[in-house]
């Protein structure tokens, strides 16, 4: 490792670290007891670091790809360990759990680079639209390391994710369009009008807060999780549709106020309705 490179990696480790955390804490939306295993939340919080840190890594050199995945295993054999020794009959169960959550990250990490990094992200506009499924795979590992097994709840937070990337990111491309063309990164606010390019990030917007809406039946949560998604979409899709009069107008788009909120959206969405379940189970 060139110590250059350090204190990027040390940053991007805990950029990519908080998407991981926040979906290990919406995996407990299946612990329908409200009890909190600290050693379990422990250990995957511990991957999770340590896997971004490996990815934060790669980034800068292949071999670190190999150093992901055997991070991944490494954790996930480390609990599985503590698995069997907690639960006595329960050995394969404790092994397969983290199996499942370990092969999720790795494959996360390959996608990203093989297929975002390598393939996408210099030869299409898309690129952050189909790369961006790597950064909704936290959702899917969260709930894996938990349960053990997937359900319609992550997919569908998955989703919400997977929509909610374009707009987030065309935004931030939008304030800086010129490095993005100097680094010969064809993101769309590069290579399309500004009109184009608000137009997509509304059409975005208005899928990923209906999507967002599916979590009220699908993950059993309750009105007070319903409303909360409700005036977080719409405080999204407000600042949407202001960019884009902005740009009609001519005017100064603004697109950070658009980046800001996204990231204050996400975060709310999945505290919310971490906290839903966990109130819920403590009262009743």
């Amino acid at each position: 490792m060139e110590f250059a490179l350090l204190p990027e990696i040390l940053s991007s480790t805990v950029r990519m670290s908080v998407p991981l955390i926040l979906a290990c804490i919406a995996g407990l939306w299946s612990e329908r007891s409200g009890v909190v295993d600290i050693g379990l939340e422990g250990k995957m919080l511990a991957g999770a670091f340590s896997a971004a840190a490996a990815a934060s890594y790669f980034h800068s050199a292949w071999i670190g790809l190999l150093l992901a995945i055997l991070v991944c295993i490494m954790f996930s054999l480390v609990h599985g360990y503590a698995s069997i020794t907690q639960r006595g009959n329960q050995v394969v169960s404790g092994v397969a759990i983290n199996m499942l959550a370990a092969g999720l990250t790795a494959a996360a990490i390959a996608f990203y680079v093989l297929v975002y990094t390598a393939l996408l992200k210099r030869r299409t506009s898309q690129n952050i639209v189909w790369g961006g499924a790597a950064g909704c795979m936290p959702v899917l590992i969260g709930w894996a390391a938990v349960t053990g097994s997937l359900a319609w709840t992550p997919v569908v937070l998955f989703g919400v994710v997977f929509l909610w990337t374009p707009p987030h990111f065309w935004a931030l491309a939008f304030r800086f369009q010129k490095d993005y063309a100097a680094a010969s990164v064809p993101m769309l606010p590069v290579v399309a009008s500004a009109a184009v390019v608000a137009r997509q990030i509304v059409l975005y917007t208005w899928a990923m807060v209906a999507t967002s809406l599916l979590l009220f039946p699908v993950a059993h949560l309750s009105v007070a999780f319903l409303a909360v998604a409700v005036g977080l979409g719409a405080v999204f899709i407000r600042e949407a549709h202001g960019l884009r009069a902005r740009v009609v107008l001519g005017d100064d788009p603004k697109p950070m106020r658009l980046f800001h909120w996204s990231i204050t959206y996400l975060s709310l969405l999945c505290i919310a309705a971490s906290l839903d379940v966990l109130v819920r189970s403590w009262l009743w």
